[in-house]
């Protein structure tokens, strides 16, 4: 890392400024922001459907679960996995909801 000891511009010292990092940053850093978008529409789903395939589905079974992965069931297992993953946020969301309801009702 290649560090300047010269004067400060005024872009550093507004980045200096900022405390934390944004979410977009964290979520899409700036070099990787493609490669990021496909880990979050495509992987993270389709691990959660395996997860899902195995834990729910074959009972912790790997003999099971190798009977049903042995067909070609790759997009079936993403849209299992989106809509898990879907339902997931969806309770968040009705959590985060309610609990402000209750919170405003208590005012």
């Amino acid at each position: 890392m290649f560090i300047y000891k010269g004067e400060t511009t005024n872009k550093q010292k507004q980045k200096m400024g900022r405390s934390n990092l944004t979410t977009t940053e964290i979520l899409f850093p700036e070099k990787y922001a493609k490669l990021f978008l496909v880990f979050y529409i495509v992987l993270i789903p389709f691990l959660v459907g395996h997860l899902f395939l195995f834990t729910y589905i074959s009972k912790f079974n790997f003999d099971i679960y190798t009977a049903i992965c042995t067909d070609n069931s790759t997009l079936l297992t993403w849209c299992m996995g989106y809509e898990g993953f879907a339902l997931f946020f969806f309770i968040v969301i009705l959590v985060m909801s309610i609990k402000n309801v209750v919170g405003r009702a208590k005012k």
